[in-house]
C-alpha cells in the first residue's frame, strides 16, 4: 500500500508538472510573439515617420551652400568613391538606413546621380528652397597702395567671392600672386555615429603684397586674409 501511494503521489506530481511546464511555455511563446509584434508595429511607425519627413522633398530641386556641403556616394553604402558636392541638386528618391538616416538619391547640375546619408530631420537645414545670396565682393587691402590711376583699373575688375575657381580669380582685382605655398590636408567626415568618409585635398595659399593671402582647396578658394 506503501508503495503505491508513493507511484500515486509521484505520478500527480509529473502531471502537475507537466501542466506547469506547458503552461510556462505557452507563456513564454505568447511574450515572444508580443515582442515580435511590438517590434514590428515601432518598426512600422518608425518607416513612416520617416517617409513623412523625407517625401515633401523628393521630385523638387534646391540649393546646398558652401557651410553645407554634401558628401556624396556612387551607390549607398560604397563610401570608397565619395565625392563633396554644392550648389544646385534635385532630389529624386530615398532608401531607409536603420532607424535614424535615410540614403538620398540626389543629382547635382553637371554631375552624375549619386546618394548622400542623412539624418531626416536634417533635410531642411541642409537644402535651400531658394538660391543662397550672394557673398560679398572682396577687394585686395593692398590696392589702396597702388597708384590711383592703376589702382582704378584694378578696381573695374571684379572682386573675389569664396567658392571660386583659380582661374577666376586670376582674371579678378586680385590677380596673379606674389608667390604659392603648397601642401596637402587630410579631412574626416563623419557621416554618422558609425561611418567616417576620410580624404585628401591640395591646399594652397596665395601670397600677394601687404600680408593679402589666399587659400584654395583642391582649386577653390575656401578663405583668405586681407
Amino acid at each position: 500500500m506503501r508503495d503505491f501511494r508513493l507511484y500515486l503521489g509521484g505520478l500527480i506530481a509529473t502531471i502537475l508538472l507537466s501542466g506547469c511546464a506547458s503552461q510556462i511555455e505557452y507563456m513564454y511563446q505568447e511574450d515572444v510573439k508580443r515582442h515580435a509584434a511590438e517590434k514590428e508595429a515601432a518598426e512600422a511607425a518608425n518607416q513612416a515617420r520617416i517617409a513623412a519627413a523625407v517625401q515633401p522633398f523628393i521630385g523638387h530641386g534646391y540649393w546646398v551652400e558652401r557651410k553645407r556641403h554634401l558628401v556624396v556616394c556612387p551607390q549607398p553604402q560604397d563610401l570608397g568613391n565619395c565625392v563633396i558636392r554644392l550648389g544646385h541638386v534635385t532630389i529624386d528618391g530615398y532608401e531607409p538606413d536603420g532607424d535614424f538616416h535615410v540614403w538620398l538619391r540626389v543629382t547635382f547640375d553637371g554631375a552624375p546621380a549619386a546618394w548622400t546619408q542623412i539624418s531626416p530631420g536634417n533635410i531642411g537645414a541642409f537644402f535651400l528652397r531658394q538660391a543662397p545670396p550672394p557673398e560679398i565682393t572682396i577687394y585686395p587691402s593692398f590696392l589702396d597702395r597702388l597708384p590711383k590711376k592703376v589702382a582704378d583699373e584694378r578696381r573695374k575688375l571684379p572682386g573675389i567671392v569664396l567658392g571660386m575657381r583659380e582661374y577666376e580669380v586670376l582674371a579678378s582685382a586680385w590677380g596673379a600672386p606674389l608667390s604659392k605655398k603648397t601642401h596637402s590636408a587630410h579631412h574626416r567626415e563623419r557621416l554618422n555615429r558609425f561611418d567616417v568618409f576620410e580624404y585628401d585635398s591640395l591646399k594652397e595659399d596665395w601670397r600677394y603684397p601687404h600680408g593679402n593671402v589666399l587659400h584654395f582647396d583642391d582649386g577653390v578658394l575656401e578663405g583668405f586674409e586681407k
